[in-house]
């Protein structure tokens, strides 16, 4: 396609002509677009890098009922030499040039003033860009900043986590320790109390008995280590006991003789007995 030279395309209601179109068919001579839909005049202007382009049909076209469609063609397509047709005359091209020179130049300068406004938007954009990247640097930079304090802080946390979970654990042993060691006094206690209940009944192990044999266990729980005086007893004086005499020693050396009274004891079941006869009595 690139060495095609001819190309009739005449009745194939084509609106627009595409952009590729002109760099594809760069040896283009001859062109037919008789009788489909081209209504602009920006499409004749695409037929511009057909450098070679002599001859041009565009009748049965919306765009030859546009005022100065011809003298356009002409302008823009200056290889031309046949349109519609006709030959294309040296006054033609000299209207051409006058009609459109100047809206050219207008065109173009309008063309300019927008490229200028839109690189001065680039521009902005490029600056505000590059702001916007020094910005997110020192965020960034922040960023490491600020999560290095929060590792170190994380290890000086993780450091006095472990030094008192170690404090926690002395702690635990030595409360552990207490708890045991008061549970032992309150067993004391109450091991006592029960020894302190069984006083009045004057029970007390046999004399004869062995300690170290002993059982391990008394017949509650534990044993106190309050342990009774096995030998020592109660006794009374029997009604037939001798008067104790006593003696002061006088200053040539002699004896001086005292007589004591001696107390008769009887028994508590005598003394129990004779109280119930005359509860009965009375």
């Amino acid at each position: 396609m690139c060495n095609l030279q001819k190309l009739n395309l005449a009745g194939n209601e084509i609106e627009h002509i595409p952009v590729w179109f002109a760099k594809k068919l760069k040896s283009l001579r001859v062109l037919n677009l008789k009788g489909n839909k081209i209504s602009s005049l920006q499409d004749v202007s695409k037929l511009k890098p057909l450098q070679d382009l002599t001859s041009l049909i565009l009748i049965e076209n919306p765009i030859v009922t546009l005022p100065h469609y011809s003298q356009f063609t002409i302008f823009h397509l200056r290889s031309l030499e046949s349109l519609e047709g006709q030959p294309v005359t040296t006054q033609d091209r000299q209207e051409a040039f006058e009609r459109f020179s100047l809206e050219e130049v207008e065109r173009l300068e309008k063309d300019l003033e927008k490229k200028i406004v839109e690189t001065e938007e680039l521009k902005n954009k490029q600056a505000k860009f590059l702001e916007e990247i020094k910005n997110q640097d020192k965020l960034n930079k922040s960023l490491k900043e600020e999560a290095m304090l929060q590792k170190q802080s994380c290890e000086e946390l993780e450091s006095d986590l472990n030094t008192k979970n170690e404090l926690l654990k002395q702690k635990t042993v030595e409360l552990t320790r207490a708890c045991q060691k008061q549970y032992a006094l309150e067993q004391e206690l109450a091991f006592y109390k029960i020894d302190a209940k069984f006083e009045p009944l004057n029970y007390y192990p046999s004399e004869y008995a062995e300690i170290d044999k002993s059982p391990d266990e008394s017949p509650y729980i534990g044993k106190s280590r309050y342990k009774r005086n096995m030998f020592a007893t109660e006794t009374f004086i029997v009604s037939d006991a001798q008067a104790v005499q006593i003696q002061k020693m006088m200053p040539g050396g002699q004896l001086r003789h005292k007589p004591v009274p001696l107390r008769v004891h009887t028994s508590p079941d005598v003394q129990l007995e004779d109280t119930e006869k005359k509860i009965s009595a009375g």
